[in-house]
């Protein structure tokens, strides 16, 4: 009787600590805020999934009072292995690059994640080391992948999810930039 009430009260209490955080997925109409880390600087981007297709993702972005778009196409979402690390130019409607995308992964990329091979991400080589993990922000927890570099220099979590597989967080990236997901609308 004893093992029960200690065992009881044990799932009660991870029961309410995980009520406390509410689960999301990210989809059309998110607004997701970056801290960007850049060389010459932190600075804040905020975004809208403004469109969100298998023809096309659409990135409605805000920064200061400076705004654009990005625009990542059919080919970009099927195939693309790098990540688009430029700065955003005010007022510009940018398509990406078929070998770019911009906080996401492509179809290619998440294929080789779930046939646990190494995943080809900019000059990077990830490997997965948590399937299931939680990346948690403001309350909000988002069903995450992380990945790490061969060299674990780098790590990357990654939203759980086929259709929208957004990148959370790269730390270390090598190409320059590194990301990280602050709060989600």
């Amino acid at each position: 009787m004893k093992r029960f009430v200690i065992a009881a009260l044990l799932l009660i209490t991870a029961g309410s600590s995980f009520a406390q955080t509410k689960m999301v997925v990210i989809g059309q109409g998110s607004t997701l805020d970056y801290t960007v880390h850049a060389p010459n600087g932190d600075v804040i981007v905020s975004t809208v999934l403004s469109k969100v297709s298998d023809e096309e993702v659409r990135f409605d972005w805000l920064m200061h009072q400076l705004a654009g778009t990005f625009r990542v196409q059919r080919a970009s979402l099927d195939s693309a292995r790098h990540g688009y690390w430029n700065p955003p130019v005010d007022g510009e409607d940018v398509i990406l690059d078929p070998s770019q995308s911009l906080l996401q992964l492509s179809k290619a990329c998440w294929k080789d994640i779930q046939l646990n091979k190494p995943m080809v991400f900019g000059s990077t080589r990830y490997h997965v080391i948590k399937k299931f993990d939680r990346y948690e922000v403001g309350g909000i927890a988002i069903d995450c992948l992380y990945l790490e570099s061969t060299d674990k220099q780098s790590g990357l979590w990654i939203a759980n999810n086929e259709k929208l597989p957004m990148i959370l967080k790269i730390g270390g990236n090598p190409d320059g930039v590194s990301v990280e997901l602050v709060a989600v609308r």
